[in-house]
């Protein structure tokens, strides 16, 4: 039975929870930017996801069952769950009431639970996924050889009930039915497949908690790649049948970062590792446990960073989502992390100058392959003068161009001009690395290139106060993935160790995934455990680079703020 109206819900609830005030679990786990994700009320403890696929209407059918824990005295409580009809639910095999308000999947428990009992609820639903509006990723949905579910931040909801949000972890058995030509991956390990004429069903199954928006299914034509860890974890890699060596070869790091980071941060924290590389879609990456998936092409940096993942936001979650520099911070710094210990110091210092200047402003643009760069991102083709492409070289020599290089540049350049998207012959003539340009050298740059004037009315300061937003002023989902959260934050992590000494800020981490492992933290979790690490008052130095509107000087490496004010 599903009802969708509010004044449902209400005549439930008054018939059978008047005498029991305070029994029904708060309808939001209290997050401050998804406001009305999770209960307060419960603790699901195991998900079983059972799910059949059909290619050709695209719908799925889904049985899952939770085992739950009451955290408090209980007579109704509330999943998340979005678009899928629901067909029955039951607890302990009981059938019971329910109704569906926007996201909400509320129902109605046969009698009071004191806090602290568990049981079972199974709900049936089917239907084709539809996609979740404002998030990164959109849940379920069809992709060109399959189907898939990445579920960040938000969008698990669209393709299982579930209490969506990360304090509540959870053990995931997954088994997951196709038509016979198809390969399925999701977390944790691979059990044995069951096949029929038509069909496969494939078991995957966690041994550790996982929050909901981590889970992954990848439906598609895959070739399995089984390794073992130096510590022996087994790592089940899946790369989409046709991939190029070329496009593989970055993935054969995975075992030297795993070791890497398990001596930095502790212990490998699962029962099994690997990689998901799909087909044509360069710019993804998802910290999915235990199975990172990534689109094709992707670089070292970015396996790198999301391995990370799996002690930073994976091992140790967040409490609130406006927390997110712990793991984006934290995973962009362990990237660089490896890249010092492949390449040595120099290698940090260039990357701590370069993040710097790109918060203050600083745009480097590649002189090759321009043209791709504009068509990427959607810029219309504009006609310049050679007077304007005149311009532009000099921008990326600093006013220091050559005059024979520049008269060979002109001469790729008709009497009518040149397209936007055909600069790339110009540019080779003239000898500079890439075009580094100011905020407002770049202002100039893009107008020239799109030939739409631009008013730049904005102050350097205000620029750089948006550019590296305070990680901790962090209130809606685009600044959870904001330069702040990613590049402050980072940087933040370089300055706690540079302040506190090499062997004291791994000790800090290590102590972190210590305390929180399989559970949830926070800023306050981290500094504390900082200050209580290092025996220093780190007040003001947490303030400065979490709180504060601009980012704060690094003296050691010479870089202060006034310098870009220009």
């Amino acid at each position: 039975m599903q009802h969708n109206h509010k004044w449902y819900f209400l005549l439930i609830f008054t018939s059978f929870l008047s005498a029991q005030i305070g029994t029904v679990g708060t309808p939001s786990i209290g997050d401050s930017i998804f406001t009305s994700e999770g209960n307060g009320g419960i603790d699901v403890t195991n998900y079983g996801l059972n799910i059949h696929w059909d290619n050709k209407t695209e719908y799925i059918k889904g049985e899952a069952t939770l085992n739950i824990k009451s955290t408090q005295k209980l007579s109704a409580f509330s999943l998340d769950f979005h678009g899928l009809k629901v067909t029955s639910i039951t607890i302990d095999t009981v059938p019971v009431k329910f109704s569906r308000e926007q996201d909400k999947l509320l129902i109605v428990l046969p009698k009071l639970l004191e806090k602290d009992t568990t049981f079972i609820l199974t709900v049936q639903y089917e239907g084709k996924p539809s996609e979740i509006q404002g998030s990164v990723s959109s849940g379920w949905h069809t992709v060109e050889k399959g189907a898939r579910a990445l579920s960040e931040p938000n969008s698990a909801k669209n393709w299982f009930p579930c209490n969506n949000h990360p304090k509540d972890k959870a053990i995931y058995t997954f088994h997951i039915t196709v038509p016979k030509e198809y390969d399925v991956v999701a977390n944790g390990i691979p059990q044995k497949s069951v096949h029929t004429k038509t069909s496969t069903t494939y078991h995957f199954k966690t041994r550790e908690p996982m929050a909901s928006y981590l889970t992954l299914i990848a439906i598609g034509h895959y070739d399995q790649e089984i390794l073992k860890a130096k510590d022996g974890t087994p790592i089940y890699n899946y790369y989409y049948k046709g991939i190029a060596k070329k496009d593989k070869a970055v993935f054969t790091q995975q075992a030297d970062i795993m070791d890497f980071f398990s001596k930095k941060f502790g212990t490998y924290p699962f029962a099994s590792a690997g990689i998901v590389s799909a087909e044509g879609e360069s710019i993804l990456a998802y910290e999915t446990q235990t199975r990172s998936f990534f689109g094709t092409p992707t670089s070292e940096q970015m396996l790198a960073h999301e391995i990370a993942h799996q002690w930073f936001g994976n091992l140790v979650s967040l409490d609130e989502w406006k927390e997110s520099w712990l793991k984006e911070g934290f995973a962009t710094y362990a990237a660089t992390l490896w890249f010092e210990h492949k390449q040595g110091s120099s290698s940090m210092e260039k990357w701590v100058k370069g993040t710097f200047e790109s918060l203050m402003g600083i745009q480097r643009l590649p002189k090759e392959n321009m043209s791709k760069m504009l068509q990427a991102f959607e810029m219309k083709e504009h006609i310049l003068s050679s007077e304007e492409v005149v311009k532009l070289i000099d921008m990326g020599t600093k006013g220091k161009t050559d005059e024979g290089a520049l008269k060979r540049a002109l001469t790729h350049i008709p009497n009518e001009g040149i397209s936007s998207y055909k600069l790339d012959a110009v540019f080779n003539e003239v000898s500079f690395p890439y075009f580094d340009l100011t905020f407002n050298q770049y202002v100039d740059f893009m107008s020239i290139i799109s030939g739409e004037k631009s008013e730049n009315n904005i102050s350097f300061y205000d620029l750089i106060a948006n550019l590296g937003e305070a990680p901790r002023d962090v209130h809606s989902m685009e600044q959870i993935y904001s330069s702040g959260v990613y590049a402050r934050g980072a940087l933040a992590m370089h300055s706690l160790r540079i302040k506190v000494g090499d062997k004291t800020f791994f000790k800090i981490l290590k102590t972190y995934f210590t305390r929180y492992r399989n559970s949830h933290a926070n800023s306050i979790d981290f500094e504390a455990i900082a200050t209580e690490v290092s025996k220093e008052n780190l007040d003001d130095f947490f303030k400065s680079w979490l709180e504060d509107k601009l980012i704060p000087d690094m003296p050691k490496y010479g870089l202060y703020k006034k310098n870009y004010a220009k």
